[in-house]
């Protein structure tokens, strides 16, 4: 329970991009989007997207990029008109469980 406590007093602090909240023990930011990524087929455009989506997770930190920890997942597609289809997905990047964002201050319990 400390943990938590702490975790919340420092990203309050500011010392995080995003605001954590707990989901099922895990540590999650706020909602990432990547962008529009393309493939031949929706199956190649959706692993893209999800690639691009980790990219931009990643960027708040290590631990965030992992689609599949990723909590309120959401991948949209379309067709283009030649051929190809865009996909495009968002979620909030989670930390694995039991682990607190390494980037913040530390508070002395």
């Amino acid at each position: 329970m400390l943990i938590l406590i702490a975790v919340f007093v420092t990203a309050s602090a500011g010392a995080l991009r995003c605001e954590p909240s707990t989901q099922a023990g895990r540590m999650c930011g706020e909602k990432v989007v990547g962008g529009a990524a393309s493939g031949a087929t929706e199956d190649e455009a959706r692993k893209a997207a999800t690639s691009w989506w980790s990219s931009r997770a990643g960027a708040l930190g290590p631990g965030y990029e992992d689609w599949d920890r990723a909590a309120d997942k959401k991948i949209v597609c379309e067709a283009s008109k030649g051929g190809s289809v865009a996909c495009t997905a968002s979620a909030r990047p989670c930390l694995p469980d039991g682990v607190v964002p390494d980037d913040g201050k530390r508070l002395e319990l």
